[in-house]
């Protein structure tokens, strides 16, 4: 499946104008056009792509002008955003996600898999491509000379990095390189900076939890103007091969010749969990509602209740499971019964679908 629909966000838009008339300064969500499996959920998360050999693409509608009239040399910009990658198992992934500066929003002849919905066999590495990206990569791929299968890259016009580094963050108390896994299903964010004066783009990036580190992960000191146009588009891409992942984009803000809003974090949606967490439990419930002693066996309102989340798995499962006798188990080894829970609290999405 393939298509292209142009979506309104009914969200806080906030942008700036240019003398162009031309928004260069958002925040996550305002016009965007979805490209491929990028979607949409009715629970307000945004999902750039869910389905083997595919891509998702997810770029602001309206173009922006890059490169300074009178001298056609790229103005400075500054781009934050949120993300998470979900695989099927840990050896089981997806190819990774980039945030893109392109001449196109629809990217036309993309491949999924290794080119990760932006490149294919005959133009990858071309100077025609016009294309800036910062790849969030996680698989290893010796044709793109990648240095491993968790890897954060700049790209111009190709997905071989001009400068990449093993995904993580140097934590400001002592400037130790802290490891992250981008495929942890954890949320993460990044930032891309381009400094239009001295010619220097900078990526950083790290647990959400955490403010922005003092040092970048990436440094790179080039010039950008021979490569992008004077007007372009800002977006993602993600893909995925034989294995699938799915690529979460939970916020983004993005801004022109100044440094772009921090990201509100209190309105992202629930993610859902992990699927390793998630078949790790089933297996569990699946050896309690086996068990030999009947009255170790959960009711079905309760097998319900665990599946919809309304019920706890009792932390001491593994006992009961091993337990010959039931009420030995209860009295000698203190065993805890499913307890219910009777109120969650969720964030609130940040968008709300049909209002």
């Amino acid at each position: 499946m393939n298509y292209c629909i142009t979506i309104v966000l009914l969200l806080l838009l906030q942008f700036a104008t240019s003398s162009n008339n031309i928004p260069d300064d958002f925040t996550f969500n305002g016009n965007l056009t979805l490209d491929g499996y990028a979607e949409l959920g009715s629970n307000g998360l945004f999902t750039l792509t869910r389905q083997t050999y595919g891509y998702g693409h997810a770029f602001y509608t309206f173009p922006i002008q890059f490169k300074n009239s009178s001298n056609a040399s790229v103005i400075s910009f500054s781009t934050t955003f949120v993300f998470a990658i979900v695989p099927e198992s840990p050896i089981r992934r997806g190819h990774g996600l980039a945030f893109v500066v392109s001449p196109n929003k629809e990217i036309p002849g993309a491949h999924p898999g290794q080119y990760l919905g932006l490149f294919n066999d005959t133009n990858n590495g071309k100077s025609s491509n016009h294309i800036l990206a910062v790849e969030l990569d996680t698989m290893y791929s010796s044709m793109f000379d990648d240095i491993n299968e968790n890897h954060v890259g700049i790209d111009i016009d190709g997905l071989n990095s001009i400068k990449s580094a093993p995904a993580g963050y140097f934590a400001d108390q002592n400037g130790a390189f802290r490891n992250l896994s981008l495929i942890s299903s954890d949320p993460m964010q990044v930032w891309v900076e381009y400094d239009g004066i001295n010619r220097q783009l900078n990526v950083t990036m790290s647990p959400i939890n955490l403010s922005k580190p003092a040092l970048p992960l990436l440094s790179l000191t080039k010039d950008l103007s021979p490569f992008l146009l004077e007007y372009m588009y800002v977006g993602f891409s993600s893909s995925a091969g034989y294995f699938r992942a799915d690529y979460y984009l939970l916020g983004w803000s993005f801004k022109m010749n100044g440094q772009a809003q921090q990201i509100d974090m209190s309105r992202f949606p629930k993610l859902p969990q992990s699927r390793q967490v998630l078949n790790t439990r089933l297996k569990k419930l699946g050896l309690l509602c086996t068990h030999a002693i009947a009255a170790a066996r959960p009711s079905m309102c309760t097998v319900v209740q665990y599946l919809e989340g309304r019920a706890q798995l009792p932390d001491n499962l593994g006992n009961i499971i091993k337990s010959r006798d039931f009420g030995e188990a209860s009295n000698e080894q203190n065993v805890q019964l499913p307890t219910l829970v009777t109120s969650l609290t969720f964030s609130e999405p940040f968008t709300s679908p049909g209002r």
